[in-house]
């Protein structure tokens, strides 16, 4: 029996494998099927896991600094460097600046923000 998983994505398991299939509903024949044999959806299951607890997999990049008013600005960073040296160099509000990090999400890097700038 297929599952509706998300995204126009249904999955059912048969004979030990999972298909993956990609549809509209039913209203349109199936477009994309894929078939992961065991050994495949046991390494995707270890991607997931390890996807969730490794930011660098996730692509998410910040920065911060201590503002002289003594709060911490948290920034996502883009990969402009003039955005934590030439931009906050000679800067009066910026005490200290932290180059930038991987981190899962704006807490976990506010979080290493607070213990960089301590």
């Amino acid at each position: 029996m297929k599952n509706y998983i998300g995204d126009s994505v249904y999955c059912e398991l048969r004979d030990q494998n999972i298909i993956l299939t990609t549809e509209n509903g039913g209203f349109v024949p199936v477009s994309n099927t894929i078939i992961l044999e065991p050994q495949v959806w046991k390494a995707l299951g270890q991607f997931v896991a390890r996807a969730q607890s490794d930011p660098s997999l996730q692509g998410v990049q910040w920065w911060g600094y201590r503002h002289s008013n003594q709060t911490i600005q948290c920034k996502r960073w883009f990969g402009d460097h003039r955005d934590y040296t030439e931009d906050c160099e000679g800067n009066r509000f910026v005490l200290k600046v932290v180059e930038p990090f991987w981190a899962v999400n704006q807490h976990a890097a506010m979080l290493h923000l607070q213990e960089k700038l301590k």
